[in-house]
């Protein structure tokens, strides 16, 4: 009737996965660095390295400021939400690897913090903007929209979500019923890190003489 099925008992497909059109990028600013030193942080292998690669390039002088979505598609896709909400995902995604938050949520409490967009108090605090914009991008993704697919905000086919807990309890929630389905979207999300390798980011870039580091948003449900 098509409703996408999880269950938190196993493994979950994540409600997002573009692989590498997914990916944002980031201007590496503030100083040049010569091809050793790109070399040397491109190659750092850690448990964490994708943080510590931007913690090196930091410490070197260097700056990592937000450029844009990778893919011309997933930009245009991401604009269809807002126009600035590819700088409002990008920095929920470099703020879970700079402070290991994952939930959706809790990140979107820090961006309300750190107001990346510059807009009013009134509208951050009494018409809860960043709220309402996530929800709009996580009814998106639930529903069909993918990055390397042109999106046009139209409905898709797919209604909603089945999903069983861990104690085999099953739980609807359908598009028709638009604001519990972005509640418990909002609330049962978060960012997950994709395979380096496979979804091509975690490094410095060169690309028309300038260098870039791409980072890949991933959303996934949580277990519980």
């Amino acid at each position: 009737v098509g409703f996408r099925i999880y269950s938190r008992i196993g493994g979950m497909n994540p409600l997002l996965d573009g692989g590498r059109a997914a990916n944002i990028k980031f201007e590496q600013k503030g100083i040049r660095f010569p091809s050793p030193t790109i070399n040397k942080i491109n190659s750092l292998e850690t448990d964490n390295e994708v943080l510590d690669r931007m913690l090196m390039i930091e410490r070197l002088g260097g700056e990592i400021k937000f450029n844009d979505a990778a893919d011309k598609i997933f930009r245009s896709n991401l604009h269809m939400i807002d126009l600035h909400f590819p700088r409002l995902i990008g920095e929920m995604v470099r703020t879970m690897y700079y402070d290991n938050i994952t939930k959706v949520c809790e990140l979107v409490d820090i961006i309300k913090e750190q107001n990346p967009l510059k807009i009013k108090d009134e509208l951050i605090r009494k018409h809860g903007y960043y709220e309402h914009k996530v929800k709009e991008f996580l009814l998106a993704i639930a529903t069909g929209m993918r990055p390397a697919k042109l999106y046009n905000g139209k409905e898709s086919a797919i209604g909603g979500i089945l999903i069983m807990n861990a104690d085999g309890q099953i739980l609807c929630y359908s598009k028709l019923d638009r604001q519990t389905f972005a509640d418990f979207l909002l609330l049962n999300t978060r960012l997950e890190k994709g395979n380096l390798q496979k979804d091509h980011y975690g490094y410095l870039e060169r690309e028309n003489n300038l260098f870039y580091f791409k980072l890949n948003l991933k959303v996934g449900l949580l277990k519980r």
